[in-house]
This record gives C-alpha cells, sequence and structure tokens, in this order.
C-alpha cells in the first residue's frame, strides 16, 4: 500500500512476487524442520516452524503447525495469483515469478499434500502452457535458460557442492548404460570411482520449477488419483525425451503392462533419475518411503534407520538459545 513509484502492473507484479516468495520459503522450511504432511494424523498437531508474516524483526516468534504453515502457504499462492500479471520474463530476469508459476508451485505442494486430484489439475494448467521438455542432447534441463525453465531463482549444485560431490554408483547405475542419454550427459566418468555431476557448478544451472518437474509432479498425482492412463502418459512422455528410440520402446511396453503398484515404483525411481541433483531428493524421501540409507565415508558407516526421526531435521541449538520459544 505504502509503494508509490510504477504503474498499477508493476506495483500488482511486485506484490504477487511478494506472496509467492512468502509462500516458497514457508514450504521449503516446513519440509526441513517439519514432519511430512502425509505422515501424520492431525497437521494441526505436529509443530514445526514459526510463521513470519511481518517485517518487525524484533517480533519473538513461536513454533506454529505443519497445518498452519501449509494453510498460510495455499494462503500465500492464492493471493499472489491475483496479483502477478508478468506471464515470462526476459531470459536473464526469469528467476522472478510469473503468471504459471503458482500452478508449477501447486503442483508440488498438493502433492506433498496428498491432495492428488489438486496436483493433478496444477500439472495439467501449467502443461496447457509449457509442455516441451529439453533436448538433452543439446542443453541441460536445469539451466537457467533452457526450453524447460519456468522460474530459475535458485542455484543447487554450486561450484562449492559440484568440487566436492561424487556420485554414487548404485545412482549412476540405475541409468541403462545403453539407452538412457542423461548417463552420459548428467555425468561425467572420470574414473570409475570419480563420476561427476554435469548440471552443477555454475550459476548457469539455476532452476526452481522446470517442466520435467511437473509431468512427474502429474504422473504421480494422477495414478493416485486412479487415472494410471494419465500417469502412464505424463511417464513416457519423459522417458521418450530421455531414452534412444529402441530403450524407449521397450520401456513403453514394460510400462504399460504394469500394475499400479509397479508404476509407482517406475515413478519413484524415474523422478529420482530425471531431477537428481536439482534439490528434490531429500523431500521426495521423506514424503513417501522414507528407507533406510547406508552411507560410508572413509571407512565409517553411517544408518539412516527406515521413518528414522533424524528425517526431520532438528532446529539448530543457536536459533534455540537466541529465541528459547523455539524449542517446543
Amino acid at each position: 500500500d505504502n509503494i508509490t513509484e510504477g504503474t498499477k502492473e508493476e506495483i500488482d507484479q511486485l506484490v504477487g512476487e511478494a506472496y509467492m516468495l512468502r509462500a516458497y520459503m514457508h514450504f521449503l522450511l516446513v519440509n526441513l524442520y517439519g514432519e511430512p504432511y502425509t505422515a501424520l494424523a492431525d497437521p494441526y498437531a505436529s509443530k514445526a516452524v514459526p510463521l513470519k508474516l511481518d517485517t518487525d524483526p524484533y517480533n519473538v516468534l513461536s513454533r506454529n503447525t505443519v497445518g498452519e504453515i501449509y494453510d498460510q502457504i495455499i494462503s500465500d499462492m492464492n493471493s499472489a495469483e491475483a496479483y502477478l500479471n508478468v506471464e515470462q520474463w526476459d531470459t536473464g530476469y526469469n528467476y522472478r515469478f510469473n503468471t504459471i508459476s503458482v500452478d508449477a508451485l501447486r503442483s508440488r505442494v498438493y502433492l506433498y499434500m496428498g491432495r492428488w486430484d489438486e496436483s493433478l489439475a496444477a500439472s495439467r494448467r501449467v502443461l496447457d502452457v509449457k509442455s516441451t521438455l529439453s533436448d538433452i542432447s543439446t542443453e541441460l534441463p536445469n539451466r537457467y535458460n533452457s526450453v524447460e525453465n519456468i522460474v530459475a531463482l535458485e542455484q543447487v549444485m554450486t561450484s562449492y557442492y559440484h568440487r566436492a560431490g561424487r556420485v554414487s554408483s548404485e545412482l549412476f547405475n540405475s541409468y541403462d548404460a545403453a539407452g538412457d542419454l542423461r548417463r552420459s550427459r548428467y555425468y561425467d566418468v572420470v574414473t570409475p570411482s570419480n563420476i561427476m555431476v554435469n548440471k552443477g557448478g555454475s550459476n548457469e544451472y539455476t532452476c526452481s520449477f522446470r517442466v520435467g518437474e511437473i509431468y512427474m509432479n502429474g504422473a504421480e498425482a494422477a495414478l493416485e488419483a486412479d487415472d494410471l492412463g494419465q500417469a502412464r502418459n505424463y511417464l513416457l512422455t519423459v522417458m521418450k525425451s530421455r531414452y534412444t528410440a529402441d530403450y524407449y520402446a521397450e520401456r513403453e511396453v514394460a510400462v504399460n503392462a504394469m500394475t499400479k503398484d509397479e508404476l509407482r515404483e517406475e515413478i519413484y525411481a524415474e523422478r529420482r533419475r530425471e531431477l537428481a541433483f536439482e534439490g528434490h531428493r531429500w523431500f521426495d524421501l521423506r514424503r513417501t518411503t522414507r528407507p533406510q540409507l547406508t552411507k560410508t565415508y572413509r571407512n565409517e558407516t553411517y544408518v539412516l534407520e527406515q521413518n528414522d526421526s533424524r528425517y526431520t531435521v532438528r532446529i539448530p541449538s543457536d536459533a534455540v538459545e537466541a529465541n528459547p520459544n523455539l524449542a517446543s
């Protein structure tokens, strides 16, 4: 209300972006420091993080429930939709939210909530506007200027992580050696024990929402909404753009013969392969199977048990020390 410079359209766009950014930040925080929504019998009985809805830096906050935070996220998305008016930003400015970014976020938020019909509907609305997948022989899909990019806000695989990280052989081998084009495009095999990620290392690889994710969201949501035909269609659309023609023909036959449970596992596996190193995997594990994970580093083995409480990150002790309200 206090903005005086700019046209009404420019001011409205800024307000819409502010609502979207607040929704997105709370969404990330609740999925780090709160229990997964779908794992809770009562989301309004489980505390997560505070809702920060004003600009007062001295306001001492208490933790809100998972349900309250998701309610606010949905409210902020709806408010953003009423204000956003830029359909597409010029390349270089596409870190800013546009009109279809609301449904892109809805597609993900409702998926995480298990509201399958609403996630599927939002996915369809996005794909009605933007549905082209990258030709990965010429561009990686998570580049800021790829044909898939919807919002290029976050650089997940920074140069620091890119230098420090190595791809596990288990993940690398999940890509078919002869038929999956991503195996050689997403990764660089320096030595058999030193596999590097090609999808990061510079600010060119900046991506928050892209078309490939929307297809995968739609596939999972359609499956759980018992629309197996649509689930197969979305899944096969991604596969067709990522596999050789011969391997795709083989996988198409297999996918069309799958039961619902088999198709769910295939969607989970394809989602992991497609969105690897784009910031989705931890959240996907939390909201789905929460499996046992075993990692070995410098001859020490670390185990995260199935459904381990550590799938929800503890609020840092220095934050609790600064604000004791965060302790409970």
